[in-house]
This record gives structure tokens, C-alpha cells and sequence, in this order.
């Protein structure tokens, strides 16, 4: 895999004035900050409460339901570790957007198996208050085109 891209080192598609560069910083930041998340709990906490979640596992949930089978599927995981390896982010006004690919690896609970895989991730947020907010995340795997099987194993 490349070596990852600073989103500074990737050029706007147009001029940035100075908020908008600041709130793409700051969506980068809440990117790297769900990423350092060790619990489902953490990765959530920036979610809203009317969040549409497209899952790998799952096709599609909202709400308090999106949150509960998010942090269910962590049950039998521990020692959530994320790195990214790539990261970029677009806002203007009120609305923005984050997309990633993360380096994801737990520990399986009492003898269960280990997570180990790359994925990818795109975050759709919305500013109230001053605050950003998860709206939508969808996260998807890469898939092998010839087996049509999704690579679950990471190598990187």
C-alpha cells in the first residue's frame, strides 16, 4: 500500500478560505479521535442520535439501533487498535465529510479469533452549536474481483 497522503499535502479543488481549512482540520481530528477510540463506546460518542450507519455486516441502520449494533458487534472483541492510513476532509458551511482507510486489529475474547483488516470509511458530519456530529457513516472492505471473496486478511 502507498505511503499515507497528509490531507494537507493534497491541494484543494478550489480555494479554501481560512474556515474552511480550520473545519477540515478539525473533521480530520474527529477522524483521528474515533480511530484512538479503544472501546465501541469511544468510536460512537460523535455519533447523533439519528445517525444512518451502512455497515459491512449489516446493510443499513438508524438511530439508537445503528448505536446498539455498532457496540454489539464489539462484544467479543478487545484491545481495539486503528491506525490510518490515509485521511481527507471537505466542509463547507454546516456540512462536511471525512474519508479514510484505516488499519483495524482487536484481540478476540476468551479464545476468540483476532481481528486483523483494512477498511474503508466515509463520514458525512453535521455542525450544531459549534460542535461536529456523525450523520452517516458507511464503511466498506476491499474485495477480491476474482474470488469475489472480501479480504479480510490485512497486509499491511
Amino acid at each position: 500500500m502507498p505511503s499515507p497522503t497528509h490531507f494537507l499535502d493534497v491541494p484543494p479543488r478550489s480555494p479554501e478560505s481560512p474556515r474552511q481549512l480550520a473545519d477540515r482540520r478539525a473533521l480530520v481530528e474527529l477522524v483521528r479521535r474515533m480511530a484512538d477510540a479503544t472501546t465501541a463506546e469511544g468510536l460512537t460518542e460523535c455519533w447523533r442520535p439519528d445517525v444512518v450507519w451502512f455497515d459491512t455486516i449489516t446493510l443499513v441502520r438508524r438511530g439508537t439501533a445503528a448505536l446498539a449494533d455498532y457496540r454489539a458487534q464489539h462484544t467479543t472483541i478487545t484491545n481495539l487498535r486503528t491506525r490510518i492510513l490515509d485521511v481527507d476532509a471537505y466542509a463547507d458551511g454546516d456540512v462536511g465529510f471525512a474519508f479514510s482507510i484505516q488499519h483495524f486489529r482487536a484481540d478476540g475474547i476468551n479464545g476468540g479469533k483476532d481481528i486483523d483488516f483494512v477498511f474503508r470509511a466515509t463520514d458525512c458530519f453535521l455542525r450544531e452549536n459549534d460542535s461536529w456530529e456523525v450523520k452517516h457513516q458507511h464503511v466498506s472492505l476491499p474485495f477480491d474481483l476474482q474470488t469475489n471473496q472480501v479480504i479480510m486478511d490485512s497486509e499491511v
